[in-house]
């Protein structure tokens, strides 16, 4: 065998021995283990849905807006195009939204934190990009 050979077989032959050997010792694993696992695997799939769940609403939101909303509504009534800047920061506001909405549904935390730190970020942000945002 060739050392190309060997290092094609390196990866699979280390991720089959990843997941061999917690398959060779499943059943007392399971035995020892089983409610918590289960109980463990449930909740990091319901995380794990609803994430996945409130990031697709945020893109199909933002979708929504640049295919309908801008074009259609907004700039046709306007008679000109909206700027770039005016549409990267109602994305920015819908993903930060859809963040806060899963730290508070999904995970089951507090916001509070999150809106007082996004609050000082603005207010420093907006102080630094005063005289950028004049011009």
């Amino acid at each position: 065998m060739s050392a190309e050979t060997l290092k094609r077989l390196g990866v699979p032959i280390f991720f089959l021995l990843v997941f061999l050997i917690p398959a060779l010792f499943w059943d007392s694993l399971i035995l020892q283990v089983s409610s918590e696992l289960i109980r463990r695997s449930i909740q990091i799939g319901r995380y794990v849905i609803g994430t996945c769940l409130w990031l697709t609403l945020a893109w199909f939101v933002i979708r929504c807006l640049d295919v309908v909303v801008w074009p259609l509504c907004i700039e046709r009534r306007l008679g000109y195009a909206i700027p770039r800047l005016l549409k990267d920061l109602v994305r920015l506001v819908i993903v930060a939204v859809a963040i806060g909405v899963i730290i508070s549904m999904v995970f089951e935390q507090s916001v509070t934190g999150l809106l007082a730190a996004s609050g000082v970020v603005g207010l420093v942000l907006g102080l630094a990009l005063r005289d950028m945002i004049a011009d």
